[in-house]
């Protein structure tokens, strides 16, 4: 599966799919599309929080907050600050059964957004953690967490992810943990900042 994401990432040209609305409620949308190249679909995903941006914001960056609102995540830490931009993470997925558990090391590089927001790049890093011997770690991660401001005061987030979840898995169960993902930790996330 890694040898298709590399075929992928060197064409640059592959025509990109239209997004196809897979959920939406409780004020959650998820869309995704195919991949050339990879049997994992990509999703994007946005919902509305009553919080200020500053708020949202400096509660996704807590580095081991994700355990509250992540789906099925069971670990988040800090590995390496490089700047106060860019920050290695490391993550831990506990999967259904019979799929093994998963872990993930990415960099988290923090930008200005459009319209006074903020931007976060995600994207798996392989040489900073050994893998871990429980788990199967993620060869390929690439994605993007907008926040956005709001005229009342709220603040939008916009998700939009591709990975691969290494290892043996079909491709079936991943692309049904690509709607309950993005959809659940929204949800999650939504809850969890306005009462912590």
């Amino acid at each position: 599966m890694a040898a298709a994401f590399a075929l992928f990432a060197q064409n640059a040209a592959a025509e990109e799919h239209p997004w196809q609305l897979r959920k939406n409620q409780d004020g959650i949308t998820v869309y995704v599309r195919p991949v050339d190249g990879s049997p994992i679909l990509e999703y994007k995903a946005t919902v509305n929080v009553k919080v200020p941006i500053e708020k949202a914001v400096a509660y996704y960056e807590d580095p081991t907050g994700a355990v509250r609102w992540f789906h099925q995540c069971s670990e988040s830490r800090l590995l390496e600050s490089r700047s106060d931009a860019d920050k290695i993470m490391y993550m831990a997925l506990d999967m259904p059964w019979p799929v093994s558990n998963r872990d993930a090391v990415y960099l988290r590089a923090r930008t200005p957004g459009e319209n006074a927001g903020v931007q976060f790049a995600i994207s798996a890093v392989t040489d900073v953690l050994p893998p871990q011997p429980d788990k199967v770690r993620m060869p390929y991660l690439k994605g993007v967490w907008r926040f956005t401001p709001l005229p009342d005061g709220g603040t939008e987030i916009y998700v939009q992810q591709h990975a691969d979840a290494g290892g043996h898995i079909p491709a079936a169960i991943v692309n049904r943990l690509v709607v309950d993902i993005p959809f659940n930790s929204l949800k999650n996330f939504r809850k969890r900042v306005s009462e912590d």
